[in-house]
């Protein structure tokens, strides 16, 4: 015996849908508005371009809500040190660092900093100061949603 059972398929897809230009621009302005009635959530731009993306693969109709995953709070944070004031002033030359030396108490000593780079092997500049996040630009490629 066979038995066939017709069901109606959901016009809203269940599934996550593909980040498509119009649906980031539809989520973004769905984001705006859930942001200006809670005037207490801050986001930055790094924070914001994540949660467009992710709020433009849900399903149709999802209201927005404030992501409480790792990779949102990462991007926070980084938004947070992209906002933090830059120095002007040069990185002073020597800095006191913590010592052991054959396992007295901890001695406070003066280090020079470009030594102390170079033995490590890191670069002689400051990486959270210098580069690495202060010309972070939101850019859409079409190709890669």
């Amino acid at each position: 015996m066979i038995v066939f059972a017709a069901i109606k398929a959901s016009v809203q897809g269940s599934g996550f849908r593909r980040a498509t230009s119009s649906r980031l621009q539809e989520a973004a302005s769905t984001i705006d508005r859930y942001l200006l009635e809670r005037s207490n959530i801050q986001v930055g731009p790094i924070a914001r371009s994540y949660w467009d993306i992710t709020h433009a693969r849900q399903p149709g109709g999802t209201e927005p809500s404030q992501s409480t995953s790792a990779t949102f709070r990462q991007m926070q944070h980084l938004d947070s040190k992209l906002s933090e004031p830059q120095s002007t002033g040069a990185e002073p030359e020597f800095r006191v660092v913590t010592a052991r030396i054959n396992g007295s108490s901890n001695l406070q000593l003066s280090a020079n900093v470009q030594e102390i780079r170079a033995l490590v092997g890191v670069p002689q500049h400051n990486m959270l100061l210098e580069g690495l996040l202060s010309s972070f630009q939101l850019q859409m490629n079409p190709a890669m949603i």
